[in-house]
């Protein structure tokens, strides 16, 4: 028998056995022989109900790691009753790793309830974390609406990245695809366009990402808590509303581009969706796993930002014949870029040389732009 579990029996040092044991079990396999010969499950249930906060943080934890679904009640019912906050987010740790169909409603319930909870400071840290598991338990169980984009006819401000070299050429495409007139200025990220001819456009090879450009008042600068208020102002809230068929919640990510210390990134990404979330009144909420929406920020040269939204709601199928790659492969929308400024050049009923000798994506997307036409 496991020496862990049997100093757990007879109640010798159990918070430190129990961080042991569930070191062990992050093998799936170890997990898997332990509960099916030498653990009994209702010993570490039992744990659940003790007086130290920390024996049934790990209690729980260690069920999760085990995948004891006959400890599900028992986790959820201690879930239901548990007074301390950092304690709470490891029942829902533990329950992602079970079946919660029984619980979905109460669980569904409670996610609602701190949607519109709004919490103190001391306890913001420990509502974000319950709220965000919560989010993610009813994700996976198939509960949460998911966003339908239906914003191809609006007025659309969007930016078709790409190369620096290729945004004319881009221009020049995005221009000569429109029927119904187009506003078309060089970006430094690409080619910013105002259309309502979105579904049309989205469909060329020749960008590599779509994105939505925000209308904000002011230069993005400042806290976390001055730049979500700036956000806030913009046409945010409106642009996520009036591009999907769903209300809010949205669920999103934030993005920054351009600062280099990793660790300056990762705090002032967090804090920043902590404040988005609190001023949003919980129609933005952030999510690590699951979100729709990506909130890019890119640090310009003098420090300030310029946002911009990546919906991940909006499908786009253009490279799905690409099912290889290498670390050197070119971008089939860098090969289409190329495709089309050779155009000119193309010839009918030419023979097709592969020069590049990869995957085969310039002459995949050459093929795609006129099969008869080669170099």
């Amino acid at each position: 028998m496991n020496k862990n579990y049997e100093a757990i029996c007879r109640g010798e040092e159990i918070r430190a056995n129990l961080i042991e044991l569930k070191k062990i079990c992050k093998d799936p396999q170890v997990a898997a022989e332990l509960l099916e010969g030498e653990i009994d499950p209702a010993v570490i249930a039992s744990l659940l109900g003790d007086d130290d906060a920390k024996i049934r943080k790990n209690a729980a934890l260690l069920i999760g790691e085990l995948r004891a679904q006959e400890d599900a009640q028992a986790l959820y019912k201690a879930y239901e009753v548990e007074k301390t906050r950092f304690v709470r987010s490891s029942y829902l740790t533990a329950l992602k790793a079970l079946d919660v169909s029984d619980y979905i409603d109460s669980l569904q319930e409670r996610y609602e309830e701190l949607l519109a909870y709004e919490p103190q400071e001391e306890e913001r840290k420990h509502v974000t974390e319950e709220r965000g598991l919560l989010q993610q338990l009813l994700s996976q169980s198939g509960v949460l609406q998911k966003h339908t984009f239906n914003g191809w006819k609006r007025r659309n401000d969007m930016i078709f990245t790409t190369e620096r070299a290729l945004r004319e050429p881009l221009k020049k495409q995005l221009e000569a695809h429109s029927k119904n007139g187009i506003q078309t200025t060089v970006h430094p990220m690409g080619v910013m366009a105002r259309t309502t001819e979105l579904d049309t456009l989205c469909r060329l090879h020749s960008y590599r990402e779509l994105l939505h450009a925000l209308n904000v008042k002011k230069t993005l600068s400042g806290s976390p808590k001055e730049l979500a208020e700036a956000l806030l102002s913009s046409n945010l809230i409106e642009l996520l509303e009036s591009s999907h068929r769903e209300a809010a919640p949205f669920y999103f990510r934030v993005e920054l581009r351009g600062i280099a210390d990793s660790a300056e990134k990762a705090k002032l990404a967090k804090k920043l969706a902590q404040e988005l979330e609190q001023q949003s009144g919980g129609k933005l909420q952030n999510s690590t796993t699951d979100y729709e929406v990506e909130l890019r920020l890119a640090r310009t040269k003098d420090g300030t930002f310029y946002p911009c939204l990546k919906f991940y709601t909006l499908p786009d199928d253009r490279f799905e014949w690409r099912k290889q790659t290498i670390s050197a492969s070119m971008h089939p929308s860098l090969a289409a870029a190329l495709i089309e400024l050779a155009r000119p050049y193309l010839k009918e009923d030419a023979v097709v040389l592969d020069a590049l000798c990869g995957v085969g994506t310039f002459v995949i997307e050459r093929n795609l732009r006129g099969s008869r036409c080669g170099l």
